[in-house]
């Protein structure tokens, strides 16, 4: 006899198969980040619309000097679709996937002289939902690092649309 409890409610499995949303806008907590890169931001707001299997990253990154820098891409939660960029002299293929509850974003990246490297993001949420863990890993000839974003998700603030006065 073959026990098929796959379906059942209440299982580890059927609970497995509900993939986190980590739409919201997420905002840079420094204070639990750890950010060894090499060229650190001083503030970072990253806006996810994730639509399972569809999610949209637009990551704006503050320097010191005053500098923003904004990426955006489109992607697909099924690992299989690859997704192309150009970023000045790197070419960037990137897929995203989902291990468990975690979702995966791995970039290869090529540079204009042939040299290869690797860029993987570990999205992890919060029970509550209200934190986001970014966990990075990158390989390249120039060396390799690490960091552990942490960010608190925006609140929304209600508008009132009552006349002052």
């Amino acid at each position: 006899m073959i026990a098929t409890g796959l379906c059942m409610k209440g299982t580890g499995l059927a609970q497995a198969a509900k993939k986190q949303d980590f739409s919201g806008t997420w905002v840079l907590n420094m204070h639990k980040s750890k950010l060894g890169l090499p060229a650190v931001p001083v503030g970072s707001t990253w806006v996810i619309q994730h639509r399972e299997p569809e999610f949209h990253l637009e990551r704006t990154d503050t320097y010191r000097s005053g500098v923003h820098h904004t990426r955006k891409i489109d992607l697909v939660t099924d690992g299989r679709q690859e997704t192309v960029q150009q970023d000045g002299p790197y070419r960037l293929a990137t897929r995203m996937h989902w291990k468990g509850n975690v979702l995966v974003l791995d970039t290869k990246i090529t540079t204009s002289d042939g040299s290869e490297g690797t860029t993987v993001i570990r999205f992890n949420l919060s029970p509550n939902g209200n934190t986001l863990t970014a966990i990075e890993q990158d390989e390249n000839p120039g060396g390799k690092w690490g960091a552990r974003w942490v960010f608190d998700r925006q609140k929304k603030i209600a508008v009132s649309r009552h006349k002052i006065g």
